[in-house]
């Protein structure tokens, strides 16, 4: 059964390899009565990259808000039709919506807009998206919690994959940025204090290949500052993940190269480092 339909054949296909991190997703192919066409079933990372969703708690966050906040967020997302998660366990599923036939760029090919994210408070200012291929909306971030956990555990692991993507990149990084990097474990509390100023809802990993725009993008200083932060301490995502090179993926590799690469060509292009003091 599915949302009242009956499903009577299936045909499973593994998608996203190379690319998803934290998740293994795939895209179920339904024959029934009722039922739509396909749909997609994320489940939990079999890499190292599971240990660090349990830790950070990433797997509970997204399935509270699929069970919670989804269908009632000032953004739209992906139609829920299962949301489970072992007790005890950080075993889970997710039985989502596909959006296999939306457009939308991707990372490699860049893309010519940026998606800036909503920092007003008032939820008709905030621009509308939707989330491809269940890549999860996070749930709603302590300001209490997430600055300390981002310091003692992110933080200290930028300095290593730093060294990794100057070996594995031929782009040059300029004097401003190569100054920020090295003070970096200095400039995340900053950034980290200005970035929870507020509360809001945030993807848990926002790229070209994960979400869809619809409508005007927020335009007020307010967000600009805060993008700018963001685009300087966010390249620690990709970075971090590179110390775990030997056991990536050879896409994998090259997408959190290419990211870092944009990251530091942004920094400089938005003259992100100016907002820091």
């Amino acid at each position: 059964m599915l949302d009242g339909g009956t499903v009577t054949d299936i045909r499973s296909e593994r998608i996203a390899e190379g690319t998803g991190f934290s998740a293994l997703l795939y895209r179920l192919h339904l024959v029934g009565e009722g039922v739509p066409s396909s749909v997609i079933v994320k489940l939990p990372a079999q890499s190292e990259a599971r240990g660090a969703m349990e830790l950070l708690g990433g797997y509970q966050r997204e399935l509270s808000f699929y069970r919670h906040v989804a269908g009632r967020a000032p953004i739209q997302t992906l139609h829920v039709y299962v949301a489970r998660m072992v007790k005890g366990s950080a075993d889970f599923v997710l039985v989502l919506e596909d959006l296999r036939d939306w457009e939308t760029p991707t990372i490699s090919l860049g893309c010519r807009w940026i998606g800036r994210g909503c920092a007003s408070s008032n939820s008709r200012d905030c621009t509308r998206g939707r989330v491809k291929e269940g890549m999860p909306l996070c749930w709603k971030r302590s300001r209490a919690s997430t600055p300390p956990m981002a310091r003692d555990l992110l933080v200290p692991a930028f300095g290593p994959g730093w060294d990794i993507y100057l070996d594995k990149s031929s782009q040059p990084v300029l004097s401003a940025v190569a100054g920020f990097v090295e003070r970096f474990a200095e400039a995340a509390g900053q950034a980290l204090q200005a970035l929870t100023e507020r509360s809001m809802l945030l993807h848990g990993d926002i790229r070209a290949d994960n979400m869809f725009f619809d409508g005007d993008h927020c335009a007020f200083d307010e967000a600009w500052r805060h993008y700018r932060f963001a685009v300087a301490y966010l390249m620690i995502l990709p970075v971090i993940t590179l110390n775990g090179w030997d056991a990536l993926p050879e896409r994998s590799r090259a997408l959190c190269v290419k990211l870092t690469d944009r990251a530091v060509a942004t920094i400089d292009e938005i003259d992100a480092l100016e907002v820091f003091e």
